[in-house]
């Protein structure tokens, strides 16, 4: 069923969807795209009256979440992605045995609804959404990747809630799930009201910041019987705006391979409550072991003090001995390795995987220095041992046995290395595992490689430059777009152009009523491009206030979010928020450009009639098209080592240099041993 943008209301009755294994039913967009990615995606289904219902056995929805900016009044999101899913006001979700695959937006969003996801699998999307009130049951599901694993983590990714799922107020249960590979919190539940939340029998993992993080006034919280590893924070009992609140029990639970084990408090200003009063964290009957801090109780607002009183944490085995909290024994593998077991998913003896935990099989050389991270794909009750050997090109630089302990899932071989970058390559190579196999990767290479210069960008306006304006109220239709356009009648200033704010270079008009003021303002500014074909793309940098659109000889290349689609007139305001001297950037193809003179129009709308300022500025940056890739070989011993940087290429090799060719290798670098004539050569 292949589904347009907008959305699906549901108003009263039930949609019953029934499929099978082998033969699903399907919900698609009318074009395929991936997390993120919202251009050609459908919306979702709205039910917003309590007679509306969906029930789901084997469907597979992929490709929602068209509106990139959607209300989910009155209910909440952290997210402002559409949701494949939106339940509100006693409205019911149950699907089972169902999959929500690479959505552009959200999965799901209650507000005091009912939901259940019933041996369903949900992956990549923006998250599986945000729900207030209501009870959301997860039974024998996967709930992972959001928005997808890449490896790729900034400071802004990490402020994005990017959070596996999220839950407010209400009552919610975690049965026998997975939840984790996210770029915040895989399971939170935080601000907004008193609520209660179970886990049980759940593998949390990989999440950025923490497995599972409670906080918020009027919080309780039980966990049991649960996994929690390869994250920032396994279990917290975080932030409160009131005393007593969190309160977090957990029993029987493993935490391993974290920053931080267990945790009470977080680092925020407010921290569990005001003062020295706050929630409590109870652990009992667990396992904290390897994290870098096993348990650990200091707090931003309490002069980084440690909480011992708000914290009940005995009768658990640990890593070492914690001055804090002594009435909980140290692990000893050697005799506590059985304890393990019934947490594990496989047989106790079962082999587990070893790899490299490296993103990418080549990286520059000086990152050998760090240590080179191995990792067991899960933890187990038996010892584990792999040989490691770094070479150089000429012979070994080191080598050894990595050993793990039961318990134990990483460890770093170390990077000792005496100036690492007079190399040119250096290999690290894992083999002859004892107690797992090699199921990941088990060679990396680290590349000592000059770096390749950067595209020569060329500014073809820059912020600040004069711009020719028409601040007249009057409609200027669509000519003034053109270049043929004769604006010398209008009158002309340096950017920024505006009024209100008081940071403008050039002050425009708004009209004799302050209460009336005009809606559209027009701005003009020619360039000249000797030769267009010398650029691929433009980069463009808008700061607006309150929307734009852009034009570049007659042809809109953008709109701001906050306008609509459609044809746009003097009349049209701008809607939403985030209005406010907001910044747009772009980057569009460079074939609207033309040889001689170009013209860049831009038309500025308020979002009221009594608004109190306008603000525009403007840069334009032409990039040339991307250099061809270049293939690159070095001696390696009495092999040789190919690499290259155009990851959209593959390496081929022929005996002969008219073919036929086969691929040799589908990532760089790859080592040769020689033998014979080939030729070699990259292709996209």
């Amino acid at each position: 069923i292949r589904l347009m943008p907008g959305v699906n209301i549901i108003n009263n009755g039930r949609i019953v969807i029934r499929g099978s294994k082998a033969n699903p039913v399907v919900f698609t967009s009318t074009n395929r795209v991936a997390p993120e990615v919202h251009a050609g995606a459908w919306g979702g289904f709205v039910m917003r009256n309590s007679g509306a219902e969906i029930i789901g056995e084997g469907a597979i929805f992929t490709g929602s979440g068209a509106a990139e900016s959607f209300s989910f009044s009155p209910g909440s999101s952290h997210r402002s992605e559409q949701a494949l899913f939106l339940a509100q006001a006693g409205t019911r979700v149950f699907l089972t045995n169902c999959f929500a695959i690479n959505n552009a937006g959200q999965i799901g969003n209650g507000y005091n609804a009912n939901v259940t996801y019933d041996h369903c699998v949900m992956q990549r999307a923006i998250t599986c959404g945000e729900y207030v009130g209501g009870t959301v049951i997860v039974n024998h599901s996967s709930i992972v990747e959001f928005p997808s694993i890449d490896g790729v983590y900034n400071a802004e990714i990490a402020d994005s809630d990017f959070d596996a799922i999220y839950f407010t107020t209400g009552t919610h249960i975690l049965l026998n799930s997975l939840f984790g590979f996210c770029k915040d919190d895989a399971i939170d539940s935080g601000s907004g009201g008193a609520g209660t939340v179970v886990v049980s029998n759940c593998w949390v993992e990989s999440a950025l910041h923490e497995c599972m993080a409670w906080s918020g006034d009027g919080r309780r919280t039980w966990t049991y019987d649960t996994v929690t590893m390869n994250s920032g924070q396994g279990f917290e009992c975080g932030w409160s705006e009131r005393t007593n609140t969190p309160l977090c029990y957990a029993d029987r639970i493993l935490s391993t391979a974290n920053a931080v084990g267990v945790r009470y408090g977080d680092n925020y200003t407010g921290t569990s409550g005001l003062g020295l009063k706050g929630g409590f964290l109870w652990l009992s009957n667990s396992f904290v072991l390897h994290n870098y801090r096993d348990v650990w109780g200091r707090v931003w607002d309490n002069t980084w003090g440690y909480r011992t009183n708000d914290m009940d944490v005995r009768s658990n085995w640990l890593t070492a001995a914690s001055p804090y909290h002594p009435t909980n024994a140290v692990w000893n593998p050697a005799t506590d390795a059985a304890r393990l077991t019934p947490f594990m998913k496989v047989p106790a003896d079962a082999a587990v995987g070893v790899g490299l935990a490296v993103w990418s099989s080549s990286q520059p050389v000086i990152n050998v220095t760090n240590g080179i991270p191995v990792r067991l794909s899960t933890f187990t009750a038996h010892p584990v041992s792999v040989a490691y050997a770094i070479d150089g090109p000429s012979g070994s630089l080191s080598s050894g046995t990595l050993e793990f302990t039961p318990g134990e899932t990483v460890k770093l071989i170390p990077g000792n290395i005496s100036a690492p970058q007079s190399y040119s390559a250096v290999r690290v190579s894992l083999s002859n595992p004892a107690g797992g196999q090699l199921s990941g990767l088990s060679e990396a290479w680290y590349l000592n490689l000059p770096a390749s210069p950067g595209p020569t960008t060329t500014t073809l306006i820059p912020r600040g430059a004069v711009w020719k304006y028409l601040d007249t109220g009057i409609n200027a239709g669509t000519v003034w777009r053109q270049n043929s356009y004769d604006d010398s009648a209008w009158a002309s200033g340096r950017a920024e152009l505006g009024y209100g704010d008081g940071g403008e270079a050039t002050v425009v008009g708004y009209g004799p009523d302050a209460n009336n003021k005009y809606i559209t303002t027009y701005f003009r500014h020619t360039f000249n491009v000797a030769d267009p074909s010398l650029f691929a793309t433009l980069d463009m940098w808008l700061l607006r206030d309150d929307a734009g659109v852009v034009y570049v000889n007659g042809t809109e290349i953008f709109r701001s979010s906050n306008l609509p689609t459609g044809t746009i007139s003097s009349t049209t305001l701008a809607t939403g928020s985030s209005a406010e001297n907001a910044i747009d950037t772009a980057t569009v193809d460079a074939s609207v450009l033309r040889a001689g003179a170009n013209v860049a129009a831009v038309e500025i709308h308020q979002q009221d009639l009594d608004s109190s300022d306008l603000s525009f500025n403007f840069e334009l940056v032409a990039a040339p098209p991307p250099p061809p890739p270049r293939l690159d070989l070095m001696p390696f011993g009495d092999d040789l080592l190919f690499f290259w940087s155009a990851p959209s290429y593959v390496l081929e090799e022929s005996g002969t240099v008219s073919g036929p060719w086969s691929v040799a290798a589908t990532t760089s670098p790859y080592l040769v041993t020689p033998s014979g004539t080939k030729f070699y050569r990259l292709r996209k």
